[in-house]
């Protein structure tokens, strides 16, 4: 359109100069996206920025639980030996129904061996019969035993009893109330109870060498 209307002009005015109407001819597509389609694809691709790596966070740790400290056990051939030796001397009082006294005597040791004479009288006053010798051995506890079912422990502890130390423990026997005290450093029984009724109690002892 713009070469015919300067044709024309110049048939009318030969150094008539060609008009420009300011019109940008089209570019035609090239693979089928206009040209300034074209130009937006060609773009650089803003590249996604890196986000800051969030620092595992550390658990607590967990303190460990103080395990129960298991109270040590009475070495029972230990307890035997400081008791038997020759020359010990214990008396007992006892009231099943009636008192009683019993005194032991250790007369010789040999190995886990000991030779005792026992002798009883039934009252305060009273002279002791003469004397039963016998023989006791020492046999380690069976650490496989069954626990009676019918024994409930109730509480147990330490006291000092004719200037022994003592561990006792405290419980029922069949619905009767039972407290027994056994010497920390002999294994002997110092002290029983039943139904809080003193049934036996050592009242007088001496060491051996």
């Amino acid at each position: 359109m713009e070469n015919w209307a300067n044709q024309v002009r110049k048939l009318a005015d030969p150094g008539a100069k060609d008009w420009k109407t300011g019109v940008t001819p089209i570019k035609p597509a090239v693979d089928g996206v206009p040209p300034e389609d074209k130009k937006s694809e060609e773009q650089p691709k803003e590249e996604p920025k890196e986000q800051p790596k969030e620092e595992p966070k550390e658990e607590p740790k967990e303190e460990p639980k103080e395990q129960p400290k298991e109270e040590p056990k009475a070495d029972a051939e230990a307890q035997w030996k400081a008791l038997y030796k020759p020359g010990a001397v214990w008396v007992m009082r006892m009231n099943y129904g009636s008192d009683m006294w019993s005194r032991t005597e250790v007369v010789s040791v040999e190995g886990n061996k000991a030779k005792i004479k026992t002798s009883m009288k039934m009252s305060a006053d009273a002279e002791y019969m003469a004397p039963n010798e016998s023989e006791v051995e020492f046999k380690a506890p069976d650490a496989t035993a069954t626990p009676n079912d019918k024994w409930k422990e109730t509480g147990k502890g330490s006291e000092t009893i004719m200037g022994l130390e003592c561990d006792w423990i405290e419980g029922e026997y069949e619905g009767k109330h039972s407290k027994t005290w056994i010497s920390k450093k002999y294994g002997h029984a110092v002290k029983m109870e039943m139904e809080h009724k003193v049934t036996m109690e050592l009242i007088e002892f001496t060491e051996g060498k």
